[in-house]
């Protein structure tokens, strides 16, 4: 028996959305690396919500980069109500306010992880998404 989940692009026009799935098919568990902007988020949600079924629950949903077309469809896709163990998002919130100036969608992402009382960067105790330089990969 193929215990694989299938990867899967996600309809995102210029932005993008990926969405990994593993486990047993008795107990999948799914990722989401971005969401694409507003105009896909539609089609997005549709398939995400297809793929976690009545669980609504992401393990892990992870931005890529602070702009439009990664976080709008993120914003519509927590507001539809499905939620995720953790969001991994290296933005105003985790990073020096010195260094990024938001944008309104990077901002209202943000307020939507708060709204939702969502774990940010939980994995790296509420700190920026960072690999280390030396030694092994986190898992």
């Amino acid at each position: 028996m193929n215990h694989r989940a299938p990867e899967l692009l996600l309809p995102a026009g210029n932005g993008s959305a990926i969405l990994i799935g593993w486990g047993r098919p008795d107990h999948r568990r799914f990722m989401l690396l971005d969401a694409g902007p507003r105009r896909t988020a539609k089609a997005v949600i549709g398939r995400v919500r297809k793929a976690v079924g009545t669980k609504g629950r992401l393990e892990l949903m992870a931005i890529s980069h602070a702009d439009a077309n990664s976080v709008e469809g993120a914003i519509d896709l927590l507001q539809s109500g499905i939620e995720a163990n953790d969001v991994w998002f290296n933005g105003p919130t985790t990073v020096s306010r010195s260094t990024l100036a938001p944008t309104r969608a990077v901002g209202a992402f943000e307020q939507a992880v708060a709204a939702r009382r969502l774990r940010l960067n939980a994995a790296f105790q509420g700190k920026p998404v960072l690999a280390a330089t030396i030694g092994t990969l986190p898992r």
